[in-house]
């Protein structure tokens, strides 16, 4: 209970006296106080009342399975729910558990909905005839994982990853199936609730018998979870024949000395049963306390035998890691996305259609030039010398002035932290000691010169 004073500022140097011809329900001297209420709510639903105005409804949700609903009666009918009525509303309950809140007749921020996730507070206010609501959260730590919300695809939008296979498919994330082939892929979709666009997809084959999805995350991001509470939270859903499917959360550290050192992996957390999925969106979560994590951590999603056969896919819409018990999934704006991305795949890439320039350097002879692509963001260590996606020679030309000659090889030479070194072969044209300018070309994209070696 918190006590608010309404003490007149005016005082009275008369004291209260026994005429009764006189109304004095209580000593105009004394304070007047009054109780900001709690009401405590254990069940999956509630309707508000009145005389929750200036009360905070805390939903905990004890031992019960499913979403919580909350009723708001229609703002000014009857008297009740007037204009500046207010309350606060909060998810205490189990993180993966979602708290819709739902007005009779009237709206709530023009909606006809509102949804808390676990750790977040609404407080919501009357005008009369509607109800507006401005959402709180309880602190938190950042996001570890890169492309949570599979904004970033470079290696293209869609592919099929061998069996007994691991490797990057969507920036960031890498697949490891075992048994047979599981094909990946991009839906793109119109952003809702949950603020996103882009749906990782998992397609089910015959002799799928394990399907695992992870991240490994770089120490100094790795660090903030340390000797914390964590919380781990996916947002995923299952189609297809078949019953629910219950992925299993994997938690763990490089087995190698020092930071960053894959060479092997120690698994902290193993199959730790999540949340069933089923067609709906299933927000997953798991919290836990994390150890020592400054040289790396590794988090995944595995999916068992769920995908074994035909007809399912698995859509995975977000993922979220971040130190705090209640953590709702946090985002990066997509501008810092991009760039920690880069950090781990550098290079050029690009969608846009028609002639760019890209970079400078110099023709060596009459078929071939050397040009330093300049890194945007600095990378995690010195690239390889190997492209991640092999290029393709056409969609590149040189001007040398005045000829523009189609690139008909491009290799790599050595590499810092600062540029890629770029050999580049045309059939004729170029001019030795001129400067060569390199240009995208075409209408067939996208135009990659990525690199490989600074993944982790």
């Amino acid at each position: 209970m918190t006590v608010k004073s309404l003490k007149h500022k005016f005082i009275n140097p008369k004291a209260d006296a026994g005429d009764t011809t006189i109304a004095r329900p209580s000593n105009w001297n004394d304070d007047h106080s009054f109780l900001l209420g709690v009401n405590v709510q254990s069940g999956l639903s509630y309707t508000l009342v009145d005389s929750d105005a200036w009360c905070e409804v805390v939903f905990t949700d004890g031992s019960a399975t499913g979403s919580i609903a909350v009723t708001l009666p229609q703002a000014g009918a009857s008297g009740l729910f007037v204009g500046g009525w207010r309350t606060r509303v909060r998810h205490g309950g189990q993180s993966w558990r979602l708290l819709i809140i739902t007005p009779n007749t009237s709206t709530i921020n023009g909606n006809t909905s509102l949804i808390l996730l676990g750790g977040q507070y609404a407080d919501i206010y009357s005008d009369g005839t509607n109800y507006f609501a401005v959402i709180g959260e309880t602190p938190s730590g950042i996001n570890v994982l890169r492309n949570c919300k599979f904004d970033i695809w470079r290696r293209g939008t869609s592919g099929t990853m061998a069996a007994g296979g691991s490797g990057y498919i969507v920036d960031g994330w890498i697949l490891n199936p075992t048994g047979a082939a599981c094909p990946w892929g991009q839906l793109v979709q119109a952003p809702g609730n949950f603020g996103t666009i882009y749906t990782l997809t998992l397609t089910s084959a015959a002799g799928l018998t394990d399907t695992f999805l992870y991240q490994r995350i770089e120490s100094f991001l790795a660090a903030s979870l340390s000797n914390r509470r964590c919380t781990f939270q996916a947002i995923v859903f299952v189609s297809g024949t078949g019953g629910s499917v219950t992925p299993m959360l994997q938690v763990g550290h490089p087995g190698g000395s020092g930071i960053d050192n894959w060479t092997s992996t120690v698994w902290d957390i193993t199959g730790m049963p999540l949340q069933n999925c089923g067609s709906g969106y299933t927000l997953l979560t798991y919290s836990f306390v994390a150890p020592n994590y400054d040289n790396g951590c590794v988090v995944g999603l595995d999916f068992g035998g769920a995908l074994n056969g035909a007809g399912r896919v698995a859509y995975i819409i977000m993922a979220s890691l971040a130190s705090g018990q209640l953590a709702p999934p946090k985002y990066r704006d997509i501008v810092t996305e991009q760039g920690l991305c880069e950090r781990y795949l550098p290079g050029y890439y690009s969608t846009d259609t028609g002639t760019r320039m890209i970079c400078t350097g110099t023709c060596g002879t009459t078929t071939t030039a050397s040009i330093p692509l300049p890194m945007r963001v600095r990378p995690r260590v010195t690239p390889a010398t190997p492209f991640a996606v092999a290029p393709v020679p056409g969609n590149f030309q040189v001007y040398t002035g005045p000829t523009f000659p189609v690139c008909t090889a491009i290799g790599t030479a050595g590499h810092s932290t600062h540029a890629i070194d770029l050999e580049i072969t045309v059939a004729s044209g170029l001019t030795p000691g001129n400067a060569a300018v390199l240009h995208q070309v075409g209408t067939t994209g996208p135009w990659q010169l990525l690199v490989s070696g600074c993944e982790l």
